[in-house]
């Protein structure tokens, strides 16, 4: 099969194929959306069957994500014969998997050991090939099968081709994976292509082509005719034109129906076509009268521009668009965008032409974009007042807002500290299926896990991170899914997982700095900074934050900034930089950051203890933690209150030392900042108590933290949609968990989780070395 500038692609997979000495048995295709995964994926097995190889196929999809071994049942089921000849205990693992029969879910490694034994006996017979398309919507048990096998193929006369999107840093592959990533064309094959493709275009058609298509084959085909016909000047909106051939009544259902960020692509195209849809044909001189005619083509630019930032992260090119539209036409559409594009870019010049649009427009401007303004503008010298102003817009919500107008409050909510008290409208973001699109329900999975982050619910916050991030690489939004990996990356710094927060870095940068996304960048650095606090690495940290905002000053435009002047203090302070802590103090209290939210007024009063000293420094730490509200942020508030701990061990007054550290002990458990609970535990040995190193329910052998999370719920007799409305998820994802919980505690039914997780915990206390006195001597 001759596929245009794939002949190395090509001859990999038959290298593949033919198990060519030095060649893997195993490869996963690895690229975007058009670049020809799915031809090279069936060039192989077409190579494949010409070479008598029996081919066994799947194809992920996003209806079957959620349902266990769905992937696995497409692959095995034409098969299932070969059971017999396979062990007994194999054959119903698989049968029970797939649902041919009764019984207990079986342990979670047998199933892919069993997946590999049906495999091996099918290859007896003659070579086989399993071929896997869309992979990265496989639900997950299947793909945990999948890289078990693809690690083990060598010993039989098996081998494998996977095709997916390209992996990020929450579900990278295992070493020892063969990759090829397929990658854009470059230009002569591009050339060639279109050239086959569509013979004779105008010249201007196929430039054009050339430069939007940027090596995408299915951007190759699909562009000419959109381009020579100019009714989508973007892909993604092409789909769109079928509406101008819909009756009236059909195009205003379609209106409704539709999601938000299809919905404003539609009422431009509505707008555009409303002379050809009554019978009144537009006049071109009209279209032609300048860079804009009138008010309804600048949402044009405004729309695309969004989709160009939300889907590609290409901040340039949406700021060209934005530009094309003059001050005087730009809409309200403009305006929004031109707030997420300053947002992303932090670039002073973006923000102060945002400030004058919207002097300029005044309350023609929503009052969700000007709090979004305000709040991530630059906080310190453009936040104060605007709580009341937050207050009563929510108050002024219609009984069934816009999705996008929540976002844009609830957004505005979380850089004021004020989300947890609009928790339900989070909820419903999160929970609502028709009316919402992929833009506004990952911003509701961002939006939860930030409020479970500041809340101390961590394993909930992970779990809504993941589900958001996965929402986004199915529908290939870049830069909410950098977001959302941001937010990752942050659990797994407060935790102390160090690894894990530099690999989220890494991929956000690689992903930012070619982008010139500041925000993305800062957010990094942020989380770079507190995974270095967690270690105890405090001259990485404070360098990290300096990446942020210099000592001394707050960096404007930084929408980080403030919320880092706690970590730099504490960072400057450990590494012999007095003055450079107090010169930061004293530019956050020039700012009057304490004056903003509850939880910076913490931070403010923390940072000024850890530079004062003796008991002008105890009486500032307690009067930080006796301020209203502040438990409402269990992680902020243990960190002061472990300072404080610290700081009376080291007058030596551990008889006052203990109780502090013992409450900021407890904390860092309950939450799982396992990094900060070691440092107060250690504390606490310093001050003359016995610790017991004691294993928590948490630490349940083989269980991640989510999984530990629906173990506690469902021994409470909750019922899995009940679970489910609490965590943000779907039922079936629930029993999911359960499904592979069971086996790890060694259980077959609900009712015995309660005692499998206290005998857990248990079992690893009796374990642990009791100290003198025992557990009460002193510990509270």
């Amino acid at each position: 099969m001759d596929i245009v500038g794939r002949s190395g692609e090509l001859r990999a997979l038959h290298r593949m194929v033919d198990r060519a000495p030095g060649a893997p048995a195993g490869l996963v295709l690895h690229g975007g959306p058009g670049t020809g995964k799915t031809a090279l994926l069936r060039a192989c097995t077409g190579y494949a069957r010409e070479r008598g190889v029996r081919v066994l196929g799947a194809c992920g999809h996003e209806s079957e994500a959620r349902l266990a071994f769905a992937g696995l049942h497409q692959l095995l089921a034409p098969v299932m014969a070969y059971a017999d000849r396979v062990g007994p205990y194999h054959r119903t693992v698989l049968r029970r998997v797939l649902g041919f029969e009764e019984g207990p879910p079986p342990d979670p490694l047998a199933v892919p050991v069993a997946t590999l034994a049906l495999l091996a006996a099918v290859a007896e017979d003659g070579p086989v090939l399993v071929a896997v398309e869309d992979a990265h919507r496989v639900d997950g048990p299947t793909s945990e099968v999948l890289m078990f096998v693809l690690l083990r193929l060598e010993a039989y006369d098996l081998r494998a081709v996977l095709a997916r999107r390209a992996p990020g840093a929450a579900n990278r592959m295992p070493p020892g994976v063969g990759t090829l990533d397929v990658r854009p064309l470059g230009r002569p094959d591009a050339e060639e292509l279109l050239d086959r493709l569509h013979p004779g275009l105008e010249q201007w058609v196929r430039e054009r082509t050339l430069g939007e298509a940027a090596g995408n084959p299915l951007a190759l085909a699909e562009l000419p005719a959109a381009i020579a016909r100019e009714e989508a000047p973007r892909l993604e909106a092409g789909h769109a034109r079928r509406a101008a051939a819909l009756s009236p009544r059909l195009r205003t259902a379609l209106l409704l129906a539709a999601p938000d960020e299809l919905r404003a692509a539609h009422a431009v195209l509505a707008e555009r076509y409303a002379g050809h849809l009554s019978g009144r044909p537009r006049e071109p001189a009209a279209a032609a009268a300048g860079p804009v005619g009138s008010s309804t083509d600048v949402s044009g630019p405004a729309t695309r521009a969004r989709v160009l930032m939300l889907r590609d992260g290409d901040l340039a090119g949406a700021r060209r668009l934005l530009d094309r539209v003059p001050s005087s036409y730009e809409t309200p559409r403009a305006v929004e965008a031109r707030v997420l594009a300053a947002a992303c870019t932090q670039d002073p010049r973006d923000w102060a032409r945002v400030r004058a649009l919207i002097t300029a427009q005044g309350r023609s401007t929503g009052p969700g974009t000007r709090l979004l303004h305000g709040v991530l503008d630059d906080l310190p010298r453009t936040g104060h007042g605007l709580a009341p102003l937050l207050h009563e817009a929510f108050a002024g919500l219609p009984a069934d807002p816009p999705p996008e107008q929540v976002v844009e409050l609830c957004r505005a909510a979380a850089g004021l500290d004020l989300l947890h008290d609009y928790r339900a409208h989070v909820r419903d973001l999160v929970a609502r299926q028709r009316g919402a699109g992929a833009v506004t329900h990952a911003a509701g999975y961002w939006l939860a896990a930030h409020d479970h982050f500041l809340s101390g619910e961590w394993g909930a916050a992970e779990q809504a991170a993941h589900t958001g991030l996965e929402l986004c690489v199915r529908h290939d939004l870049q830069l909410p899914a950098h977001d959302l990996r941001c937010a990752l990356g942050r659990i797994a710094a407060a935790r102390g997982d160090v690894a894990g927060a530099r690999a989220y870095s890494r991929t956000v940068e690689q992903w930012a700095a070619p982008r010139g996304s500041t925000l993305h960048l800062t957010l990094s650095a942020r989380n770079l900074a507190l995974a270095a606090l967690s270690a105890g690495d405090y001259e990485t940290a404070y360098l990290q934050c300096e990446r942020v905002s210099p000592a001394g000053t707050l960096a404007p435009h930084r929408l980080a900034a403030p919320w880092l002047v706690l970590d730099l203090v504490d960072a400057a302070v450990r590494t012999g930089r007095t003055d450079a802590a107090r010169a930061h103090l004293a530019a956050a209290e020039a700012a009057s950051l304490a004056d903003l939210t509850p939880r910076l007024r913490l931070h403010v009063l923390g940072a000024r203890a850890l530079t004062a000293s003796g008991a002008e420094a105890v009486g500032l730490f307690r009067t930080a933690l006796a301020l209203p509200q502040t438990e409402r942020w269990p992680f902020d508030h243990a960190r002061v209150r472990l300072a404080l701990g610290e700081l009376l061990r080291r007058l030596r007054r551990p008889g006052d030392a203990r109780p502090e550290l013992r409450r900021a002990a407890d904390v860092f458990a309950r939450i799982g900042a396992s990094a900060w609970h070691r440092r107060a535990e250690q504390e606490l040995r310093a001050s003359g108590v016995a610790v017991l190193r004691q294993r928590r329910p948490a630490e349940a052998p083989g269980l991640t933290s989510q999984q530990l999370e629906v173990a506690r719920l469902a021994a409470t007799g909750l019922t899995n949609k009940q679970i489910a409305s609490r965590l943000h998820l779907s039922p079936r994802t629930i029993g999911a968990h359960l499904y592979r919980t069971f086996p790890k505690l060694g259980i077959t039914s609900r009712s015995a989780l309660r005692d499998a997780l206290t005998t857990s915990a248990g079992a690893a206390t009796d374990s642990g070395a009791s100290g003198p006195g025992g557990p009460g001597s002193g510990a509270r």
